[in-house]
């Protein structure tokens, strides 16, 4: 065989092994980009948020958007539905930062073009709004950016890609190898970690875990300094408001055990955190379409450490809790309870002691 034919049966081969790879993968379409699902049922694990999301935006119908870090992701869609008279789904991310909230909801406002987008549920996550504006938790090349705008010419990285393939094959294989029971294969409880984490509540790990919590890996105190949060949220987040005036934005700030605060009180940005939820309602509270609901003082949620499996992370009777007293507009922030919320806050963390 003369070098010339080689080359072109190569190239032969190659490109139908492209083919093949791209067919399956757009027949499958692990990720919905396409289309919802026609061979399998979408197991919505956590380890997949940022891939599903870009999809499930596109092509699932809702009206409500609930979003944010881990401390969202234990709402219950039925729940939601039904106290709030809403269609919801969770466009959660563990670990989200405010910059990577930012593109799954630019994506959702970019794929419902006709105001079928009535409302935003938002976790106010302080460590979200940590560092630089513009960073992605896992680092930028492992977020799937190109599953995320409207040019179809880049879909040859989700087509062609091999790890595409891999989650096609798992796809199938999910569906045909776990139990039918497992909730994760239900809408309802997408991305939801609580159901296999229950043995871990209680005082008692909350207690360890305080005790033993180090600073992450790479902490630094200067990126959970006031002015970092602000910046990131003048970015990320106000944009998002003034360009979406018909949309009903409902911020809540996630109610952290007080060893949560405790633990954020030593490493020495408490009054970071205080400074940044004035500014916050101070900048939005002229918006029409915004409403905050501050659950951190909440003594009922906050020092009942039986309620957490950690410092930070509640169960999901606490999200359940929250989105009542939502739909009832309690909690709400408003000019006359804002710096008494705030200072009660500041008392509570002040003043709390273990041996309580």
């Amino acid at each position: 065989m003369s070098n010339n034919y080689f080359i072109k049966f190569v190239l032969i081969i190659s490109f139908m092994i492209i083919l093949i790879i791209g067919g399956i993968n757009f027949i499958v379409d692990p990720f919905l980009q396409y289309r919802t699902p026609l061979l399998y049922k979408v197991y919505y694990n956590s380890g997949r948020e940022r891939h599903l999301n870009a999809g499930i935006a596109r092509n699932y119908i809702y009206d409500t958007v609930i979003t944010g870090s881990s401390m969202t992701e234990n709402f219950h869609i039925a729940q939601v539905n039904n106290i709030l008279n809403a269609d919801s789904m969770k466009f959660c991310m563990q670990s989200a930062s405010a910059h990577e909230l930012n593109w799954i909801l630019n994506k959702i406002f970019m794929s419902k073009k006709n105001n079928e987008v009535k409302r935003v549920i938002y976790g106010l996550d302080f460590y979200a709004y940590s560092g630089d504006i513009k960073r992605f938790h896992y680092g930028e090349a492992n977020f799937p950016k190109h599953l995320y705008d409207e040019n179809y010419f880049n879909d040859v990285k989700y087509l062609v890609s091999l790890d595409t393939l891999k989650n096609s094959i798992s796809s199938i294989a999910l569906d045909r190898g776990k139990s039918k029971d497992d909730p994760l294969f239900d809408k309802n409880m997408a991305y939801d970690w609580m159901h296999n984490e229950k043995h871990k509540f209680g005082a008692k790990n909350t207690l360890k875990d305080f005790k033993e919590k180090k600073a992450e890996a790479g902490f630094k105190l200067e990126n959970y300094r006031f002015y970092k949060f602000k910046e990131s949220f003048d970015a990320n987040t106000l944009p998002l408001l003034k360009e979406n005036p018909k949309v009903e934005f409902i911020f809540f700030y996630p109610p952290y055990s007080i060893l949560g605060y405790k633990f954020i009180e030593k490493q020495g940005w408490f009054n970071e955190a205080i400074e940044f939820k004035r500014y916050v309602y101070n900048s939005t509270k002229n918006f029409k379409n915004v409403k905050i609901y501050d659950f951190q003082n909440d003594e009922n949620i906050t020092h009942n450490l039986n309620l957490y499996k950690d410092v930070n992370h509640y169960n999901d009777k606490t999200n359940d809790y929250m989105i009542e007293l939502i739909a009832k507009d309690s909690h709400r922030v408003d000019d006359k309870n804002i710096d008494l919320g705030l200072e009660i806050l500041e008392n509570q963390v002040k003043n709390y002691s273990l041996t309580q």
